[in-house]
């Protein structure tokens, strides 16, 4: 089991929220996977946007903005900070305020703004610390999200194998519905 550290933002970029949890593998059964079962199927109030802050999953924040504007529902934007290192002891440093996780809800707040996203369409920003792909699924089982959607810069061949992808990932072990759009695909949203 890991440690893992999440911070969320309410609205106007200020710190609502930060704890402490602890992480179990991704897969394994989670009891809160049942509260996604509660509502009625089809029914899309909370669209989960993870971000890397790249120009793909911008275009793909454009995408779920539509859609929230057309269905009525809200999003929340993920970042996944990577894990702090270690220290020299074997013991993670233990700060009050992560300076990557606070610069990191920084760039979330300047995100939605910039890709004009109105203020009543944004449920949450929530700064994860760990590994991509788990943090968004287990994120996503957490708000709960009723739809995901990710972008993917389209990798091929050796650099797929070697680096993974982390939207096939999500696809597999997500608790909801992911509609994924790719980096190389016409625009059909604009602002």
């Amino acid at each position: 089991m890991k440690t893992r550290t999440s911070v969320t933002l309410d609205k106007s970029g200020r710190r609502a929220q930060s704890r402490r949890s602890r992480v179990g593998a991704v897969g394994q059964p989670q009891a809160r996977v049942a509260e996604n079962r509660l509502r009625p199927p089809g029914e899309l109030k909370n669209i989960l946007v993870p971000t890397d802050f790249s120009r793909s999953s911008k275009k793909a924040l454009r995408y779920a903005v539509a859609l929230a504007r057309k269905i009525g529902s809200q999003i929340t934007l993920v970042h996944v900070a990577k894990p702090q290192p270690i220290d020299s002891e074997g013991y993670p440093a233990l700060l009050v305020c992560d300076p990557r996780i606070l610069k990191a809800s920084e760039a979330l707040g300047r995100v939605w703004r910039e890709q004009h996203v109105e203020p009543c369409l944004l449920r949450n920003t929530v700064v994860r610390e760990g590994t991509a792909h788990r943090e968004i699924v287990e994120a996503a089982r957490e708000l709960p999200a009723d739809l995901i959607i990710i972008a993917t810069k389209g990798r091929r061949g050796l650099a797929r194998v070697l680096l993974g992808s982390t939207t096939e990932k999500v696809v597999r072990f997500a608790p909801c519905p992911v509609l994924v759009v790719r980096e190389e695909q016409r625009e059909f949203v604009h602002n």
